[in-house]
């Protein structure tokens, strides 16, 4: 079975924020916290695998209690339209992505559209205390989930030092997560320690043979 899904909409040309605008100087940020909804798979494909295995399955009951907001967020992810609707009366963005694809990939699109580079700066993506707690128990960074995990449907974008201020003024529920720099200083991942390293795209890739 396959199942087609097309929406075609219309928008007012000054209300639609494009991948392709972002500057040197910008501030990069992301709304909420990234991670989740993979952290949410990975607790779902461990509780199908132990029912597989369990010598009883008509008595198995999965212990999805502890990580029930990462479940959450990977059955029924939020767009953030609540971020949308100041940004549209409030702030000005100089360019915008929604991440469905993993953090990493969504900068990748927003350089590439927007001819720049980028700073991303490790210890400033934010991840809940649960996402925290699963990519431990995987025995993985979760940092990893973040920048690749997708399917998060949270906001990246890019704005001046004085948008931001305005933003901050108004919401608590955006991070600053590195610059927009130079496109020659390409798109680079500043690690805890201050090292420096190109950071990859990953994620999904939908054309991926």
């Amino acid at each position: 079975m396959v199942v087609s899904v097309t929406i075609v909409g219309e928008a007012d040309e000054s209300c639609i924020i494009y991948r392709s605008g972002a500057q040197a100087g910008d501030y990069l940020c992301v709304t909420g916290h990234l991670g989740a909804s993979v952290a949410g798979l990975k607790v779902l494909q461990r509780g199908k695998n132990e029912y597989l295995t369990s010598s009883n399955q008509q008595e198995f009951t999965p212990h999805f209690e502890p990580y029930t907001h990462a479940i959450e967020r990977h059955l029924m992810p939020k767009p953030r339209t609540d971020i949308v609707r100041i940004i549209q009366n409030e702030v000005k963005v100089h360019a915008m992505i929604d991440i469905s694809d993993g953090l990493a990939s969504e900068v990748h699109h927003l350089c590439d559209s927007s001819d720049v580079g980028a700073l991303v700066y490790e210890h400033n993506i934010p991840v809940d205390v649960v996402t925290q707690k699963i990519a431990a128990e995987f025995s993985v960074s979760p940092v990893e989930y973040a920048l690749y995990g997708g399917e998060e449907y949270e906001l990246l974008f890019s704005l001046s030092k004085e948008e931001y201020d305005k933003l901050e003024q108004i919401t608590a529920d955006v991070t600053i997560i590195g610059r927009i720099t130079e496109k020659e200083k390409g798109i680079v991942l500043v690690c805890e320690q201050g090292e420096q390293e190109p950071l990859h795209a990953g994620g999904w890739n939908h054309f991926r043979k």
